[in-house]
């Protein structure tokens, strides 16, 4: 873990919080090892069998429900409690999860400082891994609800969001707690390296149910 002082904010010309020079979000990517790990082969691209996940404007509300739900929860490191405590990796594990994109999983090993200490990205490993994404041309497929970002924090991407609506997205970062960001504030503009769109493999899923029965209750994460 950095040292207290490593990871203190300084103001950007905005007004609003920006990250350190030296990139320390005090953000983590799950690694295999502690040296890092291997580049992983290119996912396959989005399809007419692999739809985006949150397609239908019920899924949008609940997405965006869900999300807004955990604003305000403080960055605690390796925490994905909504209202208690989360990092980033974990606030977008758990905005999935709730709504069925990934199952809950196990991060294994993963170090707060990795974006000074790796040379490749664990956290866009760990996005393939799930198999629940696929990378998106910025050039031409622009961001929709629902879609995650990833952003270079020190030398690697080790940084990420989930998409909202009216060019914000939702992220936490050391010290601060969970909250919305404009995606063209030059910030994180200026930081964003990849964007991942989740989508549904191989048919029915709780997207479609979302489709024709409207939002269900969702039951708060379990510490």
């Amino acid at each position: 873990m950095s040292a207290p002082d490593s990871t203190t904010m300084i103001e950007g010309r905005s007004g609003r919080p920006s990250p350190p020079p030296d990139g320390r979000a005090g953000c983590p990517s799950p690694l295999e090892g502690m040296a890092g790990c291997p580049s992983p082969p290119p996912p396959e691209r989005s399809d007419e069998t692999d739809p985006p996940f949150f397609a239908s404007p019920a899924s949008q509300r609940a997405l965006l429900l869900e999300a807004r739900g955990w604003i305000g929860t403080p960055f605690i490191p390796f925490q994905g409690v909504k209202g208690r405590g989360a990092d980033c990796v974990h606030l977008a594990a758990g905005i999935y999860q709730a709504l069925g994109v990934i199952p809950d999983l196990d991060f294994g090993e993963y170090h707060m400082r990795g974006g000074e200490l790796l040379n490749e990205s664990a956290l866009e490993a760990f996005i393939v891994r799930t198999g629940a994404f696929v990378p998106l041309d910025r050039a031409t497929q622009p961001l929709r609800i629902g879609d995650a970002v990833t952003l270079q924090m020190g030398r690697v991407t080790h940084h990420v969001g989930v998409v909202l609506d009216r060019g914000r997205f939702i992220h936490t970062y050391r010290p601060f707690a969970a909250m919305e960001a404009a995606l063209d504030d030059p910030t994180w503009a200026s930081r964003i390296r990849g964007a991942w769109r989740p989508v549904r493999r191989g048919g029915s899923n709780q997207d479609q149910r979302l489709a024709t029965e409207g939002e269900p209750e969702r039951k708060e994460r379990k510490q």
